[in-house]
């Protein structure tokens, strides 16, 4: 299993919540246990980026919420667009580094010029 953070798991509850969930959902959404999902729904309560709908026994991403998710998922673009770049990069110089290797004959005796 792979480790997620707190935030991880925060945001995945929060995605799962935008248009309004019931607790299992929000569970099954965010693979979580049901001590796990009780502990981040109060924390997101608390912090005001989720609420509970007691007439519909639903939680609802709030404004703060949807703030939080895009604040999280533009941290996570800008990490991959510098990972991406830096495999770009690295891609383009094994490239390179392969044109400029010469290639020998099968006999060893001469390069072979393409």
């Amino acid at each position: 299993m792979k480790f997620r953070s707190r935030a991880d798991i925060a945001a995945e509850m929060l995605e799962v919540a935008k248009n309004g969930e019931k607790k299992t959902r929000i569970m099954y959404g965010s693979h979580t246990s049901v001590k796990q999902l009780n502990t981040y729904l109060d924390l997101l309560i608390e912090n005001e980026m989720l609420e509970y709908l007691p007439e519909k026994r639903i939680y609802r991403t709030t404004e703060k919420g949807i703030l939080f998710l895009d604040s999280y998922q533009k941290a996570w673009g800008i990490l991959f667009r510098a990972r991406n770049k830096k495999h770009l990069l690295q891609h383009q110089q094994d490239e390179k580094g392969a044109a400029a290797a010469p290639v020998v004959s099968s006999d060893n005796s001469a390069p072979i010029i393409a």
